[in-house]
């Protein structure tokens, strides 16, 4: 997700714009360190839709330890998200969660109609801030109760690559693979 000169809440916003101007049905947004060649498919999209999900992104690891899918529910005792376990993950093909990071997402641009602009923005909670994206999908939540879903259908490769070598995290050596 990339428009020269623009921050990525601000290419974000740009590109919502844009899509609803055109009528669009659909945006489909891919990060520029999003690998295409090693992690998606022609068909990638057409699974996305066939989802039939107001928010849809592929499972993906977050690139620094702790490696943690970036798929969440609320977590009401932390008053914020918790990244969904790999054990769910692994369990069923579709999950429904409440925020999914946004290296690639699907959403149907009706979500937008629903909300004011901006869509996109950091915000601090709790003392942290919090990314655009969890915040658009607490936002798509919290107004239109939309449905949000990961999908290990389709999981990033490169991003598999990264997760299943030997990470060492505050002196703990894990070795894992999402499959």
């Amino acid at each position: 997700c990339h428009e020269e000169g623009k921050d990525t809440k601000d290419a974000r916003n740009a590109f919502v714009k844009r899509a609803l101007d055109l009528g669009c049905t659909h945006l489909f947004m891919v990060d520029s360190d999003m690998d295409r060649g090693t992690g998606m498919s022609n068909d990638l999209l057409a699974r996305l839709i066939d989802q039939e999900k107001d928010i849809i992104a592929p499972l993906f690891i977050r690139r620094s330890p702790p490696f943690d899918l970036l798929a969440f529910h609320y977590a009401p005792e932390m008053n914020g998200h918790k990244s969904i376990s790999r054990q769910e993950a692994a369990s069923q093909k579709t999950i429904e969660v409440d925020a999914v990071g946004f290296g690639a997402v699907l959403i149907e641009t009706r979500v937008f109609k629903d909300m004011e602009p901006p869509y996109f923005a950091f915000q601090m909670i709790n003392g942290v801030w919090t990314a655009e994206d969890i915040n658009f999908c607490r936002k798509a939540r919290r107004i239109t109760l939309q449905r949000i879903g990961a999908t290990a259908d389709h999981a990033f490769l490169r991003m598999r690559a990264i997760a299943s070598k030997e990470t060492r995290s505050n002196g703990v050596s894990s070795r894992w693979t999402l499959t």
